[in-house]
Protein backbone atom coordinates (compact mmCIF):
# COMPACT_ATOMS: atom_id res chain seq x y z
CA UNK A 1 0.00 0.00 0.00
CA UNK A 2 2.94 2.35 0.52
CA UNK A 3 3.15 2.85 -3.26
CA UNK A 4 -0.29 4.50 -3.45
CA UNK A 5 -0.75 8.22 -2.91
CA UNK A 6 -3.87 9.72 -1.40
CA UNK A 7 -5.17 10.72 -4.83
CA UNK A 8 -4.47 7.29 -6.28
CA UNK A 9 -6.58 5.67 -3.55
CA UNK A 10 -9.35 8.25 -3.99
CA UNK A 11 -9.44 7.58 -7.75
CA UNK A 12 -8.91 3.82 -7.63
CA UNK A 13 -12.46 2.94 -8.76
CA UNK A 14 -12.71 5.47 -11.60
CA UNK A 15 -11.04 3.42 -14.33
CA UNK A 16 -13.41 1.17 -16.35
CA UNK A 17 -13.49 -2.52 -15.36
CA UNK A 18 -10.71 -4.68 -16.69
CA UNK A 19 -11.75 -7.93 -18.48
CA UNK A 20 -10.76 -9.98 -15.42
CA UNK A 21 -13.03 -7.83 -13.22
CA UNK A 22 -16.21 -8.32 -15.26
CA UNK A 23 -16.99 -11.87 -14.00
CA UNK A 24 -16.55 -10.65 -10.42
CA UNK A 25 -18.97 -7.76 -10.96
CA UNK A 26 -21.50 -10.20 -12.41
CA UNK A 27 -21.06 -12.64 -9.51
CA UNK A 28 -21.55 -9.95 -6.87
CA UNK A 29 -24.60 -8.52 -8.65
CA UNK A 30 -26.23 -11.94 -8.32
CA UNK A 31 -25.94 -11.80 -4.52
CA UNK A 32 -28.45 -10.03 -2.26
CA UNK A 33 -25.92 -7.34 -1.37
CA UNK A 34 -25.59 -3.65 -0.59
CA UNK A 35 -22.15 -3.30 -2.17
CA UNK A 36 -22.12 -1.25 -5.38
CA UNK A 37 -20.16 -1.87 -8.58
CA UNK A 38 -17.60 0.91 -7.97
CA UNK A 39 -17.10 -0.38 -4.42
CA UNK A 40 -16.43 -3.84 -5.80
CA UNK A 41 -13.73 -2.38 -8.03
CA UNK A 42 -12.23 -0.32 -5.20
CA UNK A 43 -11.96 -3.23 -2.75
CA UNK A 44 -10.73 -5.65 -5.40
CA UNK A 45 -8.04 -3.30 -6.67
CA UNK A 46 -6.83 -2.36 -3.19
CA UNK A 47 -6.50 -6.01 -2.20
CA UNK A 48 -4.78 -6.91 -5.47
CA UNK A 49 -1.99 -4.54 -4.48
CA UNK A 50 -1.27 -6.24 -1.16
CA UNK A 51 2.07 -8.03 -0.90
CA UNK A 52 2.41 -11.77 -0.34
CA UNK A 53 2.05 -12.83 3.31
CA UNK A 54 -0.33 -9.94 3.95
CA UNK A 55 -3.36 -10.27 6.21
CA UNK A 56 -6.84 -8.75 5.79
CA UNK A 57 -9.48 -8.31 8.48
CA UNK A 58 -13.16 -7.71 7.78
CA UNK A 59 -15.44 -6.63 10.62
CA UNK A 60 -19.04 -7.36 9.59
CA UNK A 61 -19.42 -9.91 6.80
CA UNK A 62 -23.13 -10.85 6.57
CA UNK A 63 -23.56 -13.07 3.47
CA UNK A 64 -20.03 -12.59 2.20
CA UNK A 65 -20.34 -10.24 -0.76
CA UNK A 66 -17.42 -8.01 0.22
CA UNK A 67 -15.43 -11.01 1.46
CA UNK A 68 -15.98 -12.59 -1.96
CA UNK A 69 -14.58 -9.48 -3.63
CA UNK A 70 -11.48 -9.37 -1.45
CA UNK A 71 -11.13 -13.13 -1.74
CA UNK A 72 -10.99 -13.06 -5.53
CA UNK A 73 -8.21 -10.48 -5.28
CA UNK A 74 -6.07 -12.74 -3.09
CA UNK A 75 -7.02 -16.29 -4.10
CA UNK A 76 -4.10 -18.69 -4.53
CA UNK A 77 -1.72 -16.15 -2.99
CA UNK A 78 -0.04 -16.28 0.42
CA UNK A 79 -2.60 -13.90 1.92
CA UNK A 80 -5.11 -14.62 4.70
CA UNK A 81 -8.58 -13.12 5.11
CA UNK A 82 -10.19 -13.04 8.57
CA UNK A 83 -13.94 -12.32 8.77
CA UNK A 84 -15.86 -11.41 11.92
CA UNK A 85 -19.64 -11.62 12.13
CA UNK A 86 -22.16 -12.94 14.69
CA UNK A 87 -24.19 -14.68 11.99
CA UNK A 88 -27.24 -14.63 14.24
CA UNK A 89 -29.97 -12.39 15.68
CA UNK A 90 -30.00 -9.83 12.87
CA UNK A 91 -33.63 -9.07 13.73
CA UNK A 92 -32.47 -7.64 17.05
CA UNK A 93 -29.81 -5.38 15.55
CA UNK A 94 -30.64 -1.72 14.97
CA UNK A 95 -28.87 -1.66 11.59
CA UNK A 96 -31.39 -4.10 10.16
CA UNK A 97 -34.54 -2.20 11.13
CA UNK A 98 -36.51 -1.72 7.91
CA UNK A 99 -34.94 -4.71 6.17
CA UNK A 100 -37.16 -7.42 4.74
CA UNK A 101 -37.72 -9.56 7.81
CA UNK A 102 -37.66 -12.82 5.89
CA UNK A 103 -34.27 -11.87 4.46
CA UNK A 104 -32.59 -11.63 7.87
CA UNK A 105 -34.66 -13.93 10.08
CA UNK A 106 -32.40 -16.98 9.76
CA UNK A 107 -28.80 -16.26 10.79
CA UNK A 108 -27.76 -19.84 10.05
CA UNK A 109 -28.99 -19.47 6.47
CA UNK A 110 -27.03 -16.24 6.07
CA UNK A 111 -23.91 -17.96 7.40
CA UNK A 112 -24.45 -20.79 4.89
CA UNK A 113 -24.64 -18.16 2.14
CA UNK A 114 -21.38 -16.66 3.40
CA UNK A 115 -19.69 -20.07 3.32
CA UNK A 116 -21.01 -20.72 -0.20
CA UNK A 117 -19.89 -17.34 -1.49
CA UNK A 118 -16.38 -17.66 -0.07
CA UNK A 119 -15.76 -21.42 -0.31
CA UNK A 120 -13.26 -20.96 -3.16
CA UNK A 121 -10.78 -19.52 -0.65
CA UNK A 122 -10.40 -22.72 1.34
CA UNK A 123 -7.92 -22.32 4.19
CA UNK A 124 -7.09 -18.75 3.15
CA UNK A 125 -10.28 -17.70 4.95
CA UNK A 126 -10.71 -17.73 8.73
CA UNK A 127 -14.24 -17.23 10.10
CA UNK A 128 -14.51 -15.63 13.55
CA UNK A 129 -18.09 -16.01 14.72
CA UNK A 130 -19.08 -13.40 17.28
CA UNK A 131 -19.00 -9.65 17.76
CA UNK A 132 -15.82 -7.66 17.19
CA UNK A 133 -15.52 -6.92 20.92
CA UNK A 134 -15.25 -10.67 21.56
CA UNK A 135 -11.99 -10.74 19.59
CA UNK A 136 -10.51 -7.36 20.56
CA UNK A 137 -7.81 -8.78 22.82
CA UNK A 138 -6.88 -11.50 20.34
CA UNK A 139 -6.63 -9.06 17.42
CA UNK A 140 -4.48 -6.44 19.16
CA UNK A 141 -0.96 -6.44 17.74
CA UNK A 142 -1.76 -8.78 14.84
CA UNK A 143 -0.60 -6.23 12.23
CA UNK A 144 -3.16 -6.58 9.46
CA UNK A 145 -2.26 -4.89 6.18
CA UNK A 146 -5.86 -3.92 5.39
CA UNK A 147 -8.90 -3.73 7.66
CA UNK A 148 -12.42 -3.23 6.28
CA UNK A 149 -15.07 -2.16 8.82
CA UNK A 150 -18.70 -2.81 7.94
CA UNK A 151 -20.27 -3.89 11.23
CA UNK A 152 -22.92 -2.07 13.24
CA UNK A 153 -23.25 1.53 12.05
CA UNK A 154 -24.19 3.44 15.21
CA UNK A 155 -21.52 5.83 16.52
CA UNK A 156 -20.54 3.75 19.54
CA UNK A 157 -20.09 0.56 17.52
CA UNK A 158 -18.12 2.25 14.75
CA UNK A 159 -15.91 3.97 17.29
CA UNK A 160 -15.23 0.66 19.04
CA UNK A 161 -14.45 -1.04 15.72
CA UNK A 162 -12.06 1.74 14.73
CA UNK A 163 -10.28 1.36 18.06
CA UNK A 164 -9.96 -2.39 17.43
CA UNK A 165 -8.71 -1.60 13.93
CA UNK A 166 -6.06 0.79 15.21
CA UNK A 167 -4.85 -1.81 17.70
CA UNK A 168 -4.63 -4.49 15.00
CA UNK A 169 -3.32 -2.54 11.99
CA UNK A 170 0.20 -2.85 10.67
CA UNK A 171 2.22 0.40 10.55
CA UNK A 172 1.61 1.79 7.07
CA UNK A 173 -1.54 -0.32 6.74
CA UNK A 174 -4.90 0.79 5.39
CA UNK A 175 -7.93 1.16 7.65
CA UNK A 176 -11.13 1.33 5.60
CA UNK A 177 -14.87 1.01 6.02
CA UNK A 178 -18.25 1.20 4.35
CA UNK A 179 -21.33 3.45 4.46
CA UNK A 180 -19.80 6.91 4.67
CA UNK A 181 -22.98 8.62 3.49
CA UNK A 182 -25.85 10.80 4.74
CA UNK A 183 -27.74 7.83 6.19
CA UNK A 184 -24.64 6.50 7.93
CA UNK A 185 -24.61 9.16 10.63
CA UNK A 186 -22.70 7.03 13.14
CA UNK A 187 -20.09 6.12 10.54
CA UNK A 188 -19.49 9.71 9.46
CA UNK A 189 -19.37 10.98 13.04
CA UNK A 190 -16.92 8.35 14.23
CA UNK A 191 -14.63 8.54 11.19
CA UNK A 192 -14.56 12.34 11.18
CA UNK A 193 -13.93 12.72 14.91
CA UNK A 194 -11.40 9.92 15.28
CA UNK A 195 -9.48 10.07 12.02
CA UNK A 196 -10.58 13.13 10.08
CA UNK A 197 -9.50 15.56 12.79
CA UNK A 198 -6.16 13.87 13.47
CA UNK A 199 -3.28 16.15 12.35
CA UNK A 200 -0.92 13.18 12.10
CA UNK A 201 -2.97 11.29 9.47
CA UNK A 202 -2.50 12.91 6.07
CA UNK A 203 -3.46 10.07 3.72
CA UNK A 204 -7.21 9.78 4.29
CA UNK A 205 -10.46 10.43 2.50
CA UNK A 206 -13.38 8.80 0.70
CA UNK A 207 -12.96 6.82 -2.52
CA UNK A 208 -14.68 8.54 -5.44
CA UNK A 209 -18.06 7.14 -6.54
CA UNK A 210 -18.19 4.93 -3.44
CA UNK A 211 -19.14 5.13 0.22
CA UNK A 212 -15.79 3.67 1.29
CA UNK A 213 -13.67 5.78 3.65
CA UNK A 214 -9.96 5.12 4.21
CA UNK A 215 -7.01 6.19 6.30
CA UNK A 216 -3.44 5.01 5.85
CA UNK A 217 -1.64 5.13 9.18
CA UNK A 218 2.10 5.20 9.67
CA UNK A 219 1.67 4.79 13.44
CA UNK A 220 -1.72 3.23 14.24
CA UNK A 221 -0.54 2.53 17.80
CA UNK A 222 0.02 6.23 18.34
CA UNK A 223 -3.46 7.14 17.10
CA UNK A 224 -4.92 4.44 19.35
CA UNK A 225 -3.05 5.80 22.36
CA UNK A 226 -4.16 9.40 21.74
CA UNK A 227 -7.81 8.36 21.45
CA UNK A 228 -7.59 6.17 24.54
CA UNK A 229 -6.09 9.06 26.53
CA UNK A 230 -8.92 11.30 25.33
CA UNK A 231 -11.50 8.70 26.35
CA UNK A 232 -10.01 8.39 29.84
CA UNK A 233 -9.96 12.17 30.17
CA UNK A 234 -13.59 12.44 29.08
CA UNK A 235 -14.53 9.77 31.64
CA UNK A 236 -12.84 11.80 34.38
CA UNK A 237 -10.08 9.26 35.05
CA UNK A 238 -7.25 11.78 34.92
CA UNK A 239 -4.68 9.60 36.67
CA UNK A 240 -5.14 6.73 34.22
CA UNK A 241 -5.00 9.21 31.33
CA UNK A 242 -1.72 10.64 32.66
CA UNK A 243 -0.22 7.19 33.19
CA UNK A 244 -1.02 6.22 29.60
CA UNK A 245 0.23 9.56 28.27
CA UNK A 246 3.56 9.17 30.07
CA UNK A 247 3.92 5.60 28.81
CA UNK A 248 3.09 6.65 25.26
CA UNK A 249 5.49 9.60 25.39
CA UNK A 250 8.38 7.24 26.07
CA UNK A 251 7.57 5.50 22.78
CA UNK A 252 6.46 8.30 20.47
CA UNK A 253 7.97 11.52 21.89
CA UNK A 254 5.57 14.00 20.23
CA UNK A 255 4.63 17.55 21.12
CA UNK A 256 0.99 16.47 21.23
CA UNK A 257 1.72 14.07 24.07
CA UNK A 258 3.86 16.63 25.87
CA UNK A 259 0.92 19.03 25.78
CA UNK A 260 -1.47 16.36 27.03
CA UNK A 261 0.83 15.49 29.91
CA UNK A 262 1.17 19.14 30.95
CA UNK A 263 -2.61 19.63 30.88
CA UNK A 264 -3.28 16.45 32.86
CA UNK A 265 -0.68 17.29 35.50
CA UNK A 266 -2.11 20.78 35.87
CA UNK A 267 -5.63 19.47 36.34
CA UNK A 268 -4.57 16.77 38.79
CA UNK A 269 -2.82 19.34 41.02
CA UNK A 270 -5.67 21.82 41.21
Amino acid sequence: MNCLSKQEIINIALQPPEPEELPLLAAVSAIDSLIQAQEVLALYRLCRMLPDNAKILEIGSFNGSSAMVMGHAIKEREIKLFCIDPWHDYLGQEDFVGFNQARIADGSKIMQEFVKNTSFLGTQLKMLRGFSADFATMLAGQEFDLIFIDGAHDYGSVRADIMIGLSALKPGGLLTGHDFHSCGHGVRQAVNSMLGLSPTISNKGVIEQTYIWFAQLDQPGYEHAILEIEDLYAAGDLQAALTLALKSARIYKTEELVGMIATLKQELHR
